[in-house]
């Protein structure tokens, strides 16, 4: 007997979601399987951190088909402390990037084979904060918020410097600029999903110029 419990693919298609970013908007989706259980004695429940939405209007956070095929949707709490985040993910693959700190989240599922015995199994989630892209000003460059992203590293966050208006795009234009730090975020949410986490929402801090590239 056991429960399984499996991610959407990834947009690669070599690793499953198992991962999601408090960022506000993103969930987890995650499909459970009940082999050699009675699919009507399966609970699953509350996480400890997040919440996993109701899946049907009698408040039940798990139900299983007569074949033991279900779904969970989890939501992340709407930030994580740094004392929850205490495991280390290799997101990024670019020289000078900031390790990504996650918490591990069990999910705790009770049931009954289908001799009638009870049994108890886990799996587990991830939750990771968003990271935090930091914009520099008019004659700025990668090294103007270099002590500022130590600071963040130091706190568990995942800081991104990048570097505008001097060089990486066609245009010194405001919009080429914008542009530029949208490619910058489309990176972030490729290094993400292949870590199989998912990212729908990142964070700013800008300065100045900075703040037109991110409004615009």
């Amino acid at each position: 007997p056991r429960i399984e419990v499996r991610g959407e693919p990834a947009p690669d298609g070599d690793v499953q979601f198992l991962g999601v970013a408090a960022d506000g908007v993103s969930s987890l989706a995650l499909s459970v399987t009940a082999v050699g259980i009675s699919p009507e004695t399966v609970r699953v429940s509350p996480p400890r951190l997040g919440e996993l939405a109701e899946q049907s209007p009698l408040g039940f956070l798990l139900v299983l088909d007569s074949a033991g095929r279900g779904r969970l949707e989890y939501r992340p709490p709407a930030y994580v402390e740094e004392r929850e985040l205490a495991r280390s993910l290799p997101v990024h693959r670019y020289e000078g990037a900031s390790p990504v700190w996650c918490a591990a989240i069990p999910l705790e599922f009770e049931y009954e084979d289908v001799e009638g015995k009870p049994g108890r199994s886990r799996a587990e989630i991830l939750i990771v904060r968003p990271p935090v892209m930091l914009v520099h000003g008019f004659l700025g460059n990668v090294t103007t918020w270099s002590r500022f992203a130590e600071h963040l590293q130091g706190r568990k966050f995942d800081a991104v410097l990048g570097e505008y208006f001097t060089r990486g795009a066609k245009s010194d234009s405001i919009p080429a600029q914008s542009k530029l730090l949208g490619d910058y975020i489309a990176g972030q949410v490729r290094d993400y999903a292949r870590a199989g986490i998912v990212l729908g929402r990142v964070d700013v801090v800008a300065h100045s110029m900075g703040g037109l590239i991110w409004r615009y």
